[in-house]
């Protein structure tokens, strides 16, 4: 998924937020200065999980759609379509077994091939039973790095860093968004 989407945002640096208290999972996404850029909130009692990410918080401009591909599924796997055309940009799976000891996503372009990931840098096994030290991870597409996400340390609510600055227009960053997002509410669930 490239640059050229119907709702462009910059490369720069987003902090992503879960809301404290909610009716079902609330996520707002910040520009550098401090402006809202997205809004997404998870619906709860969903048979197949699925969100919408909004550009506003009442929900009139659809920037992107995740929906689980299926009910049942040993390996987690989630198609991403285009707000204003509905068309399929990007398809994010998590390989179980690869994820044991390392987060990781894989990035998947037509046709299911891997166009690239989001992987788990740093001290993973340690984090697995200190809960307390923040993640670190990063977005790779073709062998190069275009994002790095860091965790915020806070005690009510999760807080990540999205840093798109090296993308240089290689993913959409609604895209990177929803990595992220699917990151934050399927890997490290609500209560990690």
């Amino acid at each position: 998924m490239t640059a050229t989407a119907t709702h462009s945002l910059p490369d720069t640096v987003y902090r992503i937020e879960q809301g404290i208290i909610s009716i079902g999972r609330v996520f707002r996404v910040f520009g550098p200065g401090r402006e809202l850029v997205a809004y997404v909130k998870h619906p709860l009692l969903k048979l197949r999980e699925e969100f919408n990410i909004f550009a506003d918080e009442a929900e009139t401009l659809p920037l992107l759609k995740a929906k689980q591909r299926k009910l049942v599924q040993f390996n987690m796997c989630y198609d991403l379509f285009d707000g204003g055309t509905g068309d399929l940009a990007l398809t994010v799976q998590r390989r179980l077994i690869r994820s044991i000891f390392r987060d990781r996503l894989e990035l998947l372009g037509a046709g299911d091939t891997v166009i690239g990931s989001l992987d788990e840098v740093g001290f993973a096994l340690l984090r697995r039973w200190i809960k307390w030290l923040p993640h670190h991870w990063t977005i790779t597409i073709g062998g190069t790095v275009v994002a790095k996400v860091d965790q915020r340390f806070t005690l009510m609510r999760k807080k990540v860093d999205l840093d798109l600055t090296a993308n240089n227009g290689r993913l959409d960053p609604r895209a990177a968004m929803a990595v992220v997002l699917i990151l934050m509410h399927e890997v490290h669930g609500a209560g990690d």
